[in-house]
This record gives structure tokens, sequence and C-alpha cells, in this order.
């Protein structure tokens, strides 16, 4: 038989638990908030969440919401007042128009019904993402909308594999058909009047031939270089010592040759050696030659300055000519971007300067772009002599 146990002996301390009245109020929120999270994370995963009081304030985010709207933590980007948010906001519907100066669930608020769409945002790092965003209204006992509630879902790679898909398919349908057509009815001239034409226009078929055979071969080649950066983790490069000087007036005289009536001067000097993929450097200079030929004022001289350093060498190409607008300088990289200011746009699918960039970055350079009405556009490439 056990003693009993002393009247006096101190019962032992309860655990606060939620709901038993040992917790304190503080306590208790801070337990809620946190089940929140955690249901959140469950339900949502990667997607952003933002809940907006009844005059618009952020008053819950996510960290991936933060991310998309600029801040680098929810605590950042709660601090930060609406008007401020907003002025660093460029926000575009699917079809370009432009919807920045609220957030998505301010609409909710004033009455607009709940929904889902797509919108592109770019926020005050100039990171761009494409979301599609659901809003849903949250009522007060009286029914009254008190809070809304948007949820972010990042589909940028879905928009850009897409458009890679239309593009694809515009290359095949239009800008490959072209020049094969026009391979194919010289061909079929000359087949079909052997001997009923004079040597003028049988040679201009022949350069027919050869200008659409030369512009299907580089459509294919980008295509396929286009494939190798974005699947292939970037364009390969087979580096060997080559001679600077050499290298690049070969690239002009390639160019001047086909284009006998535009003029390019070249300065280049004692520009040494540098180990470089002879190939792929010579297509960074061909389609940089060809773009100043396309968009450069006919009557114009073209120039190509090499300027060498010890350790890199820069090569600048300046055309005179219409300036590329302010909103396309920061995206003449990306591929199947096309020139409006050309004679003909349709003349190029976009992917030579992509090319430019991707096969620079693999020699370890950079290109940049300045262009303005009255000085010209002129495309810089600095490379390293080697890595």
């Amino acid at each position: 038989m056990q003693p009993p146990e002393p009247a006096n002996r101190p019962a032992p301390a309860a655990q606060p638990v939620e709901g038993d009245g040992t917790a304190s109020p503080f306590e208790q929120l801070l337990q809620r908030r946190n089940q929140i999270e955690s249901i959140l994370q469950v339900v949502v995963g990667d997607d952003g969440v933002v809940v907006q009081d009844f005059t618009g304030r952020i008053v819950y985010a996510n960290e991936p919401a933060a991310r998309l709207l600029g801040d680098d933590t929810v605590t950042a980007l709660l601090r930060t007042p609406s008007a401020d948010l907003l002025a660093h906001l460029v926000i575009h519907d699917e079809a370009g128009r432009d919807v920045s100066g609220e957030l998505p669930g301010t609409a909710i608020l004033r009455g607009s019904p709940p929904g889902e769409r797509t919108l592109r945002i770019r926020n005050a790092a100039a990171r761009e993402r494409w979301v599609t965003v659901r809003t849903l209204a949250m009522r007060d006992d009286r029914g009254t909308v008190a809070t809304s509630v948007s949820i972010f879902r990042d589909v940028t790679e879905q928009r850009r594999t897409a458009e890679f898909r239309e593009n694809l398919l515009g290359i095949a349908s239009h800008d490959l058909r072209n020049p094969l057509s026009a391979i194919s009815t010289a061909a079929a001239v000359l087949a079909r009047f052997p001997d009923r034409l004079d040597s003028s226009t049988a040679a201009k078929l022949v350069r027919q031939i050869q200008t659409s055979t030369d512009r299907a071969t580089r459509l294919v080649r980008d295509l396929l270089d286009l494939t190798q950066a974005q699947l292939g983790g970037g364009i390969p490069v087979a580096r060997r010592e080559v001679d600077v000087e050499a290298l690049v007036a070969g690239a002009v005289e390639e160019v001047t040759t086909a284009l006998p009536d535009r003029t390019m001067v070249l300065n280049c000097s004692q520009a040494g050696t540098a180990y470089w993929d002879p190939d792929r450097i010579s297509q960074v200079l061909g389609n940089l030659l060809s773009n100043a030929m396309t968009y450069g004022t006919p009557d114009k001289t073209i120039t190509v300055d090499v300027c060498p350093a010890l350790s890199t060498v820069a090569i600048a190409v300046h055309n005179h000519g219409p300036a590329i607008a302010a909103d396309e300088l920061p995206r003449v990289f990306e591929p199947f971007m096309r020139g409006v200011t050309a004679p003909n746009p349709q003349r190029s699918v976009g992917l030579g300067l992509y090319v430019v960039k991707e096969v620079v970055a693999a020699h370890g350079g950079t290109v940049s772009v300045m262009s303005g009405p009255h000085s010209g556009t002129k495309f810089t490439v600095i490379l390293p002599r080697q890595l």
C-alpha cells in the first residue's frame, strides 16, 4: 500500500495550450498565425499570397509574393507604403494595356467580381514575370467586403515555352518557306528553259538561288544555336589562337563583297592574338555587320573599330540611321526581337543579336548597345584574350 502524497505538494505546471485559457492572447494569436502559415504553405506551395484590408493596404503576404513585388522579405514589403510600392511596379494585362496604379485585389475592394486574369509584372529590380492572379473577397458578418485575397502563380516559363513554339512555327511556315520557294522557283525556270535563257538571266537566277540558300542556311543555323543555348546549357566554342586583325578583316570583307555598294571602314592595328573560336566570332561579326547594313542609312559609312588592351579586345560596330526606341533597347538581345525601323522587318527572324549575346557569353565577354537619333547605333563587344 502506497503512502498518501503530502497534501501540500505543488501540482505540475500547466503547459500553455491554445484555447485552454493558460496561453496569453499574444501567444494564441502567434500560434494561430503559425498554423495559417503552415496551411497556406501546403495549399499554395510556391504561389504568392497577398491580403489587403478595406483600405487597400497589404496586411499579409508570403515570401513568393514579396519577391514578385520587389522586396527581399515580407517584413520589408509590409513596411513599404502602398504609394511607394505602386510607383515601382509596371503591370500590363494580356492585351498589353497598362494597368499599373493598383494591386489586383484593390478592384475587389471596390466591388468588382472575383476572377482570374494573366498579368505581366515588372518590379523595381526590373525583374519581369508573367503571373496568373486569382482574386477573392472576404466578407464580414454583415456581408461587407472587408479584405481581398490575391493568389499569384508564376507562369513565365509556360509563356516562354508557348511563345517559343509559336515563333518556331512562324519560322517554319513563313520565314523558312520563303527562301525555299525562291530556290524552287529559280531552279524550275533553269531546268525548264536551259537553252532559251540568256547568260544575264541565268546568272540572276543562280544568284537568287545562292542568296536564298544562304538565308535558309542562316535560319537553320540560328535555330540550332537557339535550341543549343536554351536547352543545351549554352553554345559550345572551340578555342584556338587566332590573329585578331585578320579575323575581323575577313568578316568585313565577306560582308562588303556581298554588298559592294555599301561603305565600311575598319580601324584596327596591332591587335595581336587571342584564344577564340574563329568560326563563332566570325558569326558574331557577321551578325553585327549585317544588322548595321539592314538598319543603317545606305549612304552612310559603317565603322568597325578594334581597340586592343592587355587582356581584352573591344570591337565596336557603328552605323548611322534611325535610333532604336528606348523601350526596345533592353530587349534587343532577346530571341525573336525584330527591329521595326528597317525597310523590310520581315527579312530577319530576330535571332541574330541573341546569338551574338550567347556566343560572346560563351567566350566570357560582354556585349552592349548605345543608340540615339543623332549619334546612330553602336554595338560594342568586349572579349577576353583568353579565359
